[in-house]
């Protein structure tokens, strides 16, 4: 039974470090401890999340908040992982209140975190995130080097919705950028894509007005029929499944 013996690691709160699993050192013998170290990590994860939907909602105080206290639960458990989403948000709330460099830095924390971590997923959306940030403030190459690099991560996973998602943001960025035929031919092939979303089918609508205003109306009215029907097939989708 001597651990020495077994392994070059003594601390067993060490031994998923190898397989980016963090730990944390707790009594066994403590149900309580061993309980409360548990519930702090689902508490940190919930605040992130929560904090989310405060950014989104335009409720930066309150976003900054609980961002705040996420990150604080997540360093004092030692889990590296649950601060790449707070860090992450309090980076956007960071930037919507004008301070651009910092939140560029907590931003580039969390997308090192989930480098860190081979989280290829994490990786993808943080690099969206970039890519809107980027977006926002008009910089049109950046904002799609960020998005095409989520688009190589989505595909290379398979995750048809996420390259869907990045294709519909860069379709944006040509546009506001004056490349209006490559973003029509993108809007065009999402349109025409059979396991397109609900969401795709909003952001292909918002994409076609945005066309709408420098293209003959007939072509963008064409990208609306799309996104018509794509609405209409994700709610025949929706209702048909057994859960709501």
């Amino acid at each position: 039974t001597a651990v020495s013996r077994s392994s070059a690691e003594t601390d067993f709160s060490h031994r998923g470090l190898s397989f980016k699993i963090p730990g944390i050192q707790v009594d066994g013998m403590d149900v309580r401890a061993v309980k409360a170290a548990g519930d702090l990590a689902g508490v940190a994860l919930t605040l992130a999340f929560w904090g989310r939907l405060d950014f989104e909602q335009g409720r930066y105080d309150e976003a900054q908040r609980r961002c705040q206290a996420s990150l604080e639960t997540a360093r004092s458990l030692g889990n590296r992982w649950r601060m790449a989403l707070p860090s992450l948000y309090l980076g956007r709330v960071a930037i919507a209140m004008g301070d651009g460099e910092r939140g560029l830095d907590l931003m580039q924390q969390a997308l090192y975190i989930r480098q860190e971590r081979e989280d290829q997923r994490g990786m993808a959306e943080t690099l969206m995130q970039f890519g809107d940030v980027f977006h926002e403030r008009g910089d049109h190459d950046l904002a799609l080097r960020r998005y095409k690099q989520a688009l190589g991560v989505f595909v290379r996973l398979g995750h048809r919705r996420g390259a869907a998602r990045a294709l519909t943001q860069i379709a944006f960025v040509l546009a506001d950028a004056g490349q209006m035929e490559t973003a029509l031919q993108l809007a065009t092939l999402l349109g025409e894509d059979p396991e397109r979303n609900q969401r795709t089918a909003a952001s292909l609508d918002k994409l076609a007005a945005a066309l709408a205003k420098q293209m003959p109306s007939a072509t963008a009215a064409a990208i609306r029929e799309h996104a018509r029907a794509s609405n209409l097939d994700a709610e025949a989708q929706r209702n048909a499944l057994p859960f709501p």
